[in-house]
C-alpha cells in the first residue's frame, strides 16, 4: 500500500536487534524487530522490567548503537545522521526527575530550542513564539514564570512535555512519563499525549506499565 500523508511513517526499523556489549560478549535483549511509527499515532510500549523498553527507546533515539539491523528516520539511516540532524528529528525524555531550583518553567521549555539557537542560546522571535505555543498546548501559560521546583509533579511533567514540543521534531519519545505521578495525573498525562499526537500529527512513542490505561488511549501497543 502506498503511504498517504495521513499514513506517513517517520520511523521504521528492519530486523533490529538491541542490547549491550560486555567486553567481547554481546547481551541481546530483543531481536528481529520490524517496527513502524505513523504520523499522528501514539504507541505505548508495554512489558516487564528488564525486557528492553528503555534500551529500545535509547537505540531508536541514537543514544546507543543497534547490535544488528537498521533504523530509518524520515527514510534516512540513523547511523548516517549527524547529532544536529537527530536533534531536529526526534526528542527523548527519560524517566529521571528534573531537579532544578532556580529555573523557570519558561526557561526549561526554551531549552527545547537548543538545536536552533546560536552558541549563546539566544532566542529569536520565532523561538519565543514556539515556546509560547508549547506552553499553551500543555496548559501551563499562567505558570511560565514560576520556578519549576514550585510546580506539582503533574505540572512538572507537563513542562517536560512542552520542552520536547518546543524542539519541533516529528518524533517524540518518552520513557515512563507517568512513573512519579498519582493516578489522576497518570490519566491526565496519558490523555494529553494522545490528544497531542492527533492535534500535532507527531508520532509519540512511550514506555509504560499502565496496561489498562494504554489499552484505552493508545493507537497501538508494542
Amino acid at each position: 500500500m502506498e503511504l498517504t500523508e495521513t499514513t506517513y511513517s517517520p520511523l521504521r526499523t528492519s530486523n533490529l536487534a538491541i542490547g549491550y556489549s560486555r567486553g567481547s560478549r554481546l547481551n541481546v535483549v530483543q531481536q528481529h524487530l520490524d517496527l513502524e511509527l505513523l504520523s499522528g499515532d501514539m504507541v505505548c510500549m508495554i512489558g516487564p522490567n528488564g525486557c528492553g523498553k528503555s534500551t529500545l527507546l535509547r537505540t531508536l533515539a541514537g543514544l546507543q548503537r543497534p547490535i544488528t539491523g537498521s533504523i530509518l528516520v524520515d527514510g534516512k539511516n540513523m547511523e548516517t545522521l549527524s547529532a544536529q540532524d537527530r536533534a531536529e528529528s526526534l526528542a527523548l525524555t527519560l524517566t529521571d526527575r528534573v531537579e532544578v531550583d532556580k529555573m523557570s518553567v519558561y526557561e526549561i521549555v526554551a531549552m527545547g530550542r537548543y538545536p536552533y539557537t546560536n552558541r549563546f542560546g539566544k532566542l529569536t522571535e520565532e523561538d519565543r513564539t514556539i515556546v509560547a505555543e508549547a506552553l499553551a498546548q500543555v496548559h501551563l501559560e499562567e505558570k511560565a514564570q514560576r520556578y519549576i521546583s514550585e510546580l506539582s509533579d503533574g505540572e512538572r511533567q507537563r513542562a517536560m512535555i512542552a520542552k520536547v514540543l518546543a524542539q519541533s521534531t516529528p518524533l517524540l519519545f518518552f520513557d515512563e512519563p507517568t512513573a512519579h505521578l498519582d493516578l489522576p495525573n497518570r490519566v491526565s498525562i496519558m490523555l494529553l499525549l494522545a490528544q497531542l499526537a492527533k492535534t500535532t500529527g507527531k508520532s509519540i512513542l512511550l514506555s509504560t506499565h499502565e496496561l489498562e490505561l494504554a489499552m484505552q488511549v493508545a493507537d497501538k501497543l508494542w
